[in-house]
């Protein structure tokens, strides 16, 4: 990314840190020597930015509409019609074009397409199929909503009803099993000593890993029964976590290269970054969706770390916070646990500015420099802050300012 923003070239992308990908796009709209964006179309529909011309190089699985969308994305009115810019009538007539190349060609049908002004919907909601169409698929949704629209009285079906509506359902093949074996484990781990005293990644796999293993469908989460797994997770919380970027991407790269000289330097990334396929009992297929790291450059690493941080933020923004909240709902963890977990901290305005949206490794930065207390959240949730902290903000670097200056008001 460094050699591309030389060039003036931004580079954005999925695996990105979502704060990462904002700063480059507000970067973009202020600094003029970045003329260039590379991008997926699914990045691009959700942007907008000064863009006047586009080089199309695939067209793979974009419908005539969404294309039309696509080509949308190029000189958006505010960007002509404004007293920033000169007014200039021909960007209503956007630069679109069509590159064929050795692996992407042959959008004659693409441009044929556009020329035809009526589009048909493509209905791909099934609860809006005639119901002699319905599969078993639409079946199995309106039953779930059938049954989390009734109250109930016994354990058995209230317990399932909150694990439905948490979501729980698309880990597990059979969610009854899963209920079963939560009921009986929770009236036993309730009197344990030690199952107080243990990480709560840790009580995760006991309530619902250990007896499920064969009934998890999800292999990202199926990989925490294994120690080596949860240990990782548990030092990611602890060390990686409460880093800033710069540091967690530093020692996101000596995991990776300890891991590269190991005996097994094959990594899951997923099909994004994968470049080799590997099979192992969890995975049967042939798809490359792991990375060989004992053929890497320290360059491939840095990068392959940036993926990696984000990966793993995702997995235990939407994965593991999600059974934490259920151990606390269900009284299996308090709220110091909890808070600690979720927030990284239990402190009242730590976990408040969490809440808002400032960054742990951000919080940290201000609790050290103790600026946490110029900082304040009024009535209507509004981030307000002190002289002293604007007189603070010069001192902080441009990423830093950014992510501050865009909460407070």
């Amino acid at each position: 990314m460094i050699q591309f923003l030389d060039k003036g070239i931004i580079y954005l992308h999925g695996k990105l840190p979502t704060k990462i990908k904002e700063y480059l796009e507000y970067k973009f709209h202020q600094i003029k020597e970045l003329r260039f964006v590379i991008a997926n179309t699914v990045i691009l529909e959700g942007i907008n930015l000064p863009i006047d011309n586009m080089f199309i190089h695939n067209t793979h699985g974009l419908s005539a509409k969404k294309l039309v969308n696509l080509i949308g994305r190029v000189n958006r009115l505010n960007y002509i019609f404004c007293e920033c810019f000169i007014n200039n009538l021909n960007k209503l007539n956007p630069k679109i074009h069509f590159i064929n190349s050795k692996n992407y060609k042959n959008h004659n049908l693409k441009l044929k397409s556009l020329r035809n002004r009526i589009f048909k919907d493509n209905i791909s909601n099934p609860l809006l199929i005639e119901n002699s169409q319905l599969d078993e698929a639409l079946k199995g949704i309106l039953d779930k909503e059938e049954f989390i629209d009734e109250n109930y009285d016994d354990e058995f079906n209230s317990i399932k009803k909150y694990f439905i509506q948490k979501s729980l359902d698309i880990y597990y093949f059979d969610i009854n099993a899963t209920v079963d074996s939560f009921i009986r484990k929770r009236e036993i781990v309730k009197k344990s000593q030690e199952f107080k005293s243990i990480n709560v990644i840790d009580k995760i796999y006991l309530l619902f890993i250990e007896d499920q293993i064969n009934n998890i469908s999800n292999l990202e989460f199926r990989r925490l029964k294994d120690k080596a797994a949860r240990e990782y997770y548990i030092f990611y919380k602890k060390v990686i976590y409460k880093l800033n970027l710069k540091e967690s991407i530093k020692k996101m790269i000596e995991i990776l290269q300890k891991k590269s000289k190991s005996g097994q330097p094959l990594l899951y990334f997923g099909r994004s970054y994968g470049d080799v396929p590997f099979q192992t009992s969890e995975y049967k297929g042939n798809l490359k969706v792991y990375t060989d790291l004992s053929n890497k450059s320290y360059k491939d690493f840095v990068n392959l770390s940036i993926v990696k941080i984000k990966l793993e933020e995702d997995f235990i923004k939407f994965t593991l916070n999600k059974f934490v909240e259920i151990l606390f709902d269900k009284e299996l963890i308090n709220k110091e646990e909890y808070e600690l977990f979720i927030y990284g901290s239990n402190n009242p305005k730590e976990v408040n500015l969490h809440k808002f949206g400032i960054s742990k490794s951000l919080i940290l930065k201000l609790v050290k420099d103790k600026q946490i207390n110029n900082l304040t959240l009024d009535s209507f949730g509004n981030l307000n802050c002190t002289k002293k902290f604007q007189d603070y903000l010069k001192s902080l670097n441009d990423f830093e300012k950014f992510e501050l200056e865009r909460s407070l008001i």
